[in-house]
C-alpha cells in the first residue's frame, strides 16, 4: 500500500489540519496571555482550555467532565487527571466502565525556564487556573468554571467557543474574507494532536490510547493529518505536551 506525505500506508491522501499550530501556539506566549500572573482570568482559561484540548487529547465533552480533584506529582513535573462521577463521554453508554484518569507531564524537565517554550507549560498553566478559582472551590466539583459570578461550570458549548476564540485570535493579521474561509472548530484539535504525536512516535497503540479510540480505522479516517506540510511551519515546533506525550 503507498504511504502519504506523512508517512501513514494509506490508499488515500490525508487532509491538512485546518488551521496552523505553530502560529497558534506562539500566539499563546504573548499577550492577552502573558505574563501569565497578571493575565485577566478569562485569558488564562482560554489559554488552559486550548492546551488541555492540545494535551490530553481529549473532545469537549472530556474536558467538560474533568474534576477539580487534580493530583500533582513531587515538584510539579506531571499532573493527573479524573473525571466526575457523572461524566459521561459522548461514545459512553449509561453504566459503562467510566473512563480512565490520564496523566500530563510538564515541560519543565525538557525545556530551560529561561526559554520561552516553557511558558506552552500545560501543568503550569493548570495549576494558575486552581489558584484563581479556590474561592468557589467545593462549590464546584469541575475542573473548568465561568470567569464571571457565579462561578459554575462551564458549559461546553462555551469550551469549544473558547477554544475557537483562541484560534483566531492568532489569525488577527489576515483579512476578514481569509477569516471566513478558515475552518475553525474545535474538533480539529484531537485531529491534530494525535497526529503530531503519530508523526513524532510512529506508534498506533499511543494514538489509540490518547484518543481514546478502539480502532486505526477511525483514526486514519477521521483524524488523521498531513502535519509535515512546511506552508503550515507545523515542522518548526520545538518541545510540546501532545497527545499525554512530550514531543521533540
Amino acid at each position: 500500500m503507498p504511504q502519504c506525505d506523512c508517512g501513514c500506508a494509506q490508499s488515500r491522501v490525508c487532509q491538512l489540519p485546518a488551521w496552523d499550530l505553530s502560529l497558534v501556539l506562539r500566539s499563546l506566549l504573548r499577550p492577552p496571555y502573558e505574563p501569565l500572573l497578571t493575565a485577566l482570568l478569562r485569558d488564562v482559561s482560554l489559554k488552559t482550555v486550548f492546551l488541555l484540548a492540545l494535551t490530553s487529547a481529549r473532545q469537549i465533552s472530556g474536558l467538560h467532565g474533568l474534576s477539580a480533584e487534580v493530583r500533582h506529582s513531587k515538584g510539579w513535573t506531571s499532573m493527573t487527571f479524573s473525571f466526575v462521577p457523572d461524566f459521561l463521554a459522548k461514545s459512553q453508554y449509561p453504566g459503562q466502565h467510566s473512563f480512565d484518569e490520564f496523566t500530563i507531564p510538564a515541560l519543565l524537565d525538557f525545556v530551560g525556564e529561561d526559554e520561552v517554550d516553557h511558558l506552552l507549560c500545560p501543568v503550569c498553566t493548570v495549576r494558575e487556573i486552581l489558584r484563581m478559582t479556590r474561592d468557589c472551590r467545593p462549590a464546584s466539583s469541575r475542573l473548568l468554571v465561568t470567569v464571571s459570578d457565579p462561578r459554575r461550570a462551564v458549559h461546553p458549548h462555551t469550551l469549544s467557543k473558547w477554544i475557537r476564540q483562541v484560534i483566531r485570535r492568532a489569525y488577527v493579521s489576515v483579512s476578514e474574507e481569509e477569516l471566513r474561509l478558515l475552518k475553525v472548530n474545535a474538533h480539529e484539535v484531537q485531529a491534530i494532536t494525535t497526529s503530531v504525536l503519530f508523526r513524532k512516535v510512529k506508534s498506533l497503540d499511543l494514538v489509540l490510547k490518547a484518543g481514546t479510540w478502539k480502532s486505526m480505522t477511525t483514526f486514519a479516517f477521521f483524524y488523521l493529518r498531513d502535519v509535515t506540510h512546511r506552508y503550515l511551519d507545523t515542522f518548526s515546533l520545538g518541545s510540546i505536551v501532545s497527545a499525554l506525550r512530550v514531543v521533540h
